[in-house]
């Protein structure tokens, strides 16, 4: 992946819309001497992807060939896949059980008697999937542990969030 396509797919991300990587000129693969690159392309492509997006898992990946017109109907179902789970939302009493499994195998250092307690999280929009995470107390959850919600929040619903860069702050509920 060249430079120019490495930044418009983190811009997208950044952006946080969904993501379809398509990989053209499949037909300049075939042939008999060419017989083993297809599959070494069709691994090394997502293997780049997600070292180069670490911020978002299971981006689709479609190979097509303009010229012999394959690929077309897989490269359009995963681009409405990918608007569906863009927007989609999670209903906030779901979040909140997931919230509560988190806490209670990862409880936070400031639930000492002291600092920030996390009370509630909730989407508040779901293009691009928002959410904001409800806290009391005197201090506040860092950069850290909102990252941590974002990749514990993708590992449970990966086929709503598998390639889209979730937005996750935090409010203090009084």
């Amino acid at each position: 992946m060249r430079h120019a396509e490495a930044s418009l797919a983190q811009w997208v991300i950044h952006e946080g819309r969904g993501l379809v990587v398509v990989v053209n000129k499949m037909d300049l693969l075939s042939g008999r001497e060419n017989a083993h690159l297809p599959s070494l392309v069709m691994r090394a492509v997502p293997e780049e992807i997600q070292k180069l997006l670490p911020q978002v898992t299971g981006v689709p990946v479609v190979f097509v060939s303009a010229l012999e017109g394959k690929g077309w109907g897989a490269l359009m179902h995963n681009v409405n896949e990918s608007h569906k789970r863009w927007c989609a939302s999670l209903c906030t009493a779901r979040l909140n059980r997931w919230l509560a499994k988190v806490m209670s195998r990862h409880p936070r250092r400031g639930d000492k008697g002291y600092g920030a307690k996390v009370r509630y999280i909730t989407q508040v929009k779901a293009r691009p999937p928002t959410f904001v995470v409800f806290v009391s107390g005197a201090g506040k959850i860092d950069d850290t542990e909102l990252r941590f919600f974002a990749s514990s929040l993708h590992m449970c619903n990966r086929k709503l969030t598998q390639d889209l860069a979730l937005v996750i702050w935090m409010q203090h509920h009084v």
